[in-house]
């Protein structure tokens, strides 16, 4: 079979990591299998790197991106012409559905796969259906990762016309979790299909773990508390609410630190670390940028945490931290209450419980044979539920079902 995965992207993060596990536990070694992305995507030659199975190729278009062009516009204009920009993303829908012929040849693959962040999502995404619809004359699968949103009133019927069409051209809607896949009822033209359903996220049951000493390069002491975010610098991964917590954690927990590691803007990361300085804890809270070595840094740590606020739909650092056999602490927003059990390898907060939260990372920090008992719980966890192998079993399931 010949296979078509379509995404659009802008941050390095889980969907970079949906994509390297997918391909690399693929079941069927005989497949050929294409990735578009675009161009400006910063996680293309991570992807790229680590993708080790044969048969694959990486192609990155060059189509002109609405967001690349709203993003220079708007940090030069500060959205003065915003209203004008909400209209002008209908002309580019548009455009990729005519462009996208120059992207990909249709009658090359046989199956194709969008991988989008949300729903709408990324524009060229829902595009790529209505297209691959048009010129093959076959439906797709339309993947997407995170909630779908409500269309605003004032452009209602255009997004209902839309989504009519991707309907239309979609044999199967597959998300990540029971409440995301509930999150497209909000989608009038969508929410009666059928064949929406939901795969967990999986990773590799093995990982390459780089040699790393992340105590000795922020120059901390052997017997050193390490708890560790891996985020992006978003507003919604609830970096202010977590600097709350261990506020409280580090008027008893003299030898702990927080390690925050990912990807995001100068501006979002400015905010933060601005944050931590306003309360003075510069020298207990460390913010890192993406590291490709984050699994090891993780290995290596004695308590995940996660702190997100909104729109987490499944939580993947969670089965990260189960993988390495690391208790996971966390807030218990949308899919991260459906891969933690509370007690069986990680807990769960509501987010803004400063006191729960902290007093759990109290107790786990205080209690190593706790500490330890919970990560192993929540390794059988994640080998029962989140390996990458279950994962891509079930999306070659579905593509053959696809096919037939």
């Amino acid at each position: 079979m010949n296979i078509c995965f379509f995404t659009e992207n802008y941050y390095i993060g889980g969907l970079d990591t949906f994509i390297i596990n997918l391909i690399n536990h693929w079941p069927n070694n005989s497949d050929k299998i294409t990735i578009i992305c675009n161009f400006s995507h910063p996680g293309n030659s991570i992807i790229e790197k680590k993708i080790v199975r044969p048969n694959v190729f990486y192609k990155r278009h060059k189509l002109l991106m609405f967001n690349d062009v709203e993003s220079k516009f708007n940090a030069r204009f500060k959205f003065l012409f915003k209203p004008f920009f909400f209209i002008l993303r209908y002309f580019f829908f548009i455009y990729y559905i005519i462009k996208l012929d120059k992207v990909f040849n249709v009658d090359y693959y046989d199956e194709l796969m969008i991988i989008n962040g949300g729903y709408p999502g990324g524009w060229s995404c829902r595009a790529a259906t209505i297209f691959w619809g048009l010129k093959k004359k076959k439906k797709s699968i339309h993947n997407f990762h995170n909630f779908a949103e409500p269309p605003r009133l004032i452009v209602k019927m255009f997004e209902n016309f839309i989504d009519s069409l991707v309907n239309k051209y979609t044999s199967f809607f597959v998300t990540v979790s029971k409440v995301c896949m509930d999150s497209l009822k909000k989608r009038e033209s969508i929410k009666q299909n059928k064949n929406i359903q939901f795969i967990y996220n999986g990773i590799g049951e093995k990982s390459l773990v780089l040699p790393v000493n992340i105590r000795k390069e922020l120059g901390l002491d052997r017997e050193s508390k390490i708890c560790l975010l891996l985020a992006t610098f978003e507003k919604r991964k609830g970096h202010k609410f977590l600097i709350d917590v261990f506020q409280e954690v580090f008027k008893t927990e003299y030898n702990a630190f927080l390690v925050c590691c990912g990807y995001g803007s100068k501006e979002e990361r400015l905010s933060i670390q601005n944050y931590i300085n306003s309360l003075g804890l510069a020298k207990n809270i460390f913010l890192l940028d993406y590291r490709e070595d984050a699994a090891s840094i993780l290995a290596d740590s004695d308590l995940l945490v996660i702190s997100s606020k909104e729109f987490e739909s499944f939580g993947l650092t969670a089965i990260e931290g189960m993988k390495h056999s690391i208790a996971v602490i966390s807030t218990n927003t949308g899919g991260l209450k459906e891969v933690i059990a509370d007690g069986e390898g990680g807990f769960l907060f509501d987010y803004g419980d400063v006191d729960g939260f902290s007093g759990k990372v109290k107790e786990l920090l205080r209690d190593n044979s706790k500490r330890i008992d919970q990560g192993k719980l929540g390794r059988e966890r994640f080998v029962n539920y989140f390996t990458a192998n279950k994962m891509a079993k079930s999306y070659r399931d579905l593509m053959n079902s696809n096919n037939v």
